[in-house]
């Protein structure tokens, strides 16, 4: 969902359900310049603009059974968030070295 001030937002509950029941692992990826092109006050996108999507390295989660499910979904919620930012900076700084 696009935001009324281009931050980034916390994760929605549901990717953390579908991924603590897979078990799939899970590439973050950040998307820029996306707010500039067509943000939530425009009707329409601006023709001419820059925008990069930038993929990160694969996550693989290792779930643990003892731990009940509410509290798996925060914990994956809280590492794929970690990771969009760290995209987010690694862009931002030049997208110098490698990808986190």
């Amino acid at each position: 969902k696009r935001t009324p001030d281009g931050t980034l937002k916390p994760m929605k509950p549901g990717i953390a359900m579908l991924i603590s029941r897979t078990k799939a692992a899970v590439i973050p990826v950040y998307l820029a310049g996306t707010y500039e092109i067509w943000s939530q006050h425009k009707k329409f996108p601006k023709l001419f603009g820059k925008t990069a999507c930038v993929f990160g390295k694969p996550i693989h989660f290792d779930l643990e059974s003892s731990k009940d499910s509410k509290t798996q979904q925060e914990e994956i919620s809280r590492v794929i968030e970690a990771g969009i930012q760290k995209l987010k900076k690694w862009y931002e700084e030049g997208a110098v070295g490698e990808i986190p």
